[in-house]
């Protein structure tokens, strides 16, 4: 029996090594399809149209009010829908704050108030996946009250979406 002499082992392994290290990995890159997402907002003040907006087919998500007439009819029949849901936070606006409505987070609260009602508002729309601002385009330009928002959302794994 013929035996390998340490000059062809040593050839052996170096085109071995050389193979492992010149070889291009077998992969692919992922193929990214653009995604539209359609959120509509403003859903419990108008309960025939929030019923409407609730029966259109697909992934349709709703932002609802937390303190609105009709919150927990239309949070209940989105779940039983099988809807994704956030918490359309009233905020602090520039202007027209009249509009608000109740539970709305604004800029002369302290930490501890502004968190309670947060919490009473997340309460209030239950099965949230996240939250998005009703008006809000004082608040949201003001880093200490959106860290606060933040951190909690964080938290839960739920995100924030800034309506324009």
């Amino acid at each position: 029996m013929h035996m390998p002499d340490s000059k062809n082992i040593f050839i052996f392994y170096l085109l071995l090594l050389a193979s492992v290290i010149f070889s291009t990995p077998a992969y692919s890159e992922p193929i990214y399809k653009p995604t539209i997402s359609i959120l509509i907002d403003d859903l419990g003040y108008k309960s025939k149209e929030d019923l409407r907006a609730l029966a259109l087919p697909g992934p349709v998500a709703y932002a609802i009010l937390p303190h609105a007439p009709h919150t927990d009819k239309m949070s209940r029949i989105a779940l039983q829908y099988g809807k994704e849901v956030l918490l359309h936070q009233p905020m602090q606006a520039m202007d027209k704050n009249k509009f608000l409505g109740p539970g709305a987070l604004t800029l002369n609260m302290t930490r501890e108030e502004f968190l309670e009602t947060l919490h009473i508002n997340m309460r209030a729309v239950p099965n949230l996946i996240g939250l998005d601002n009703h008006m809000g385009s004082l608040l949201t330009r003001h880093p200490g009250h959106m860290q606060w928002l933040m951190e909690i959302l964080k938290s839960n794994g739920q995100f924030f979406i800034s309506i324009v």
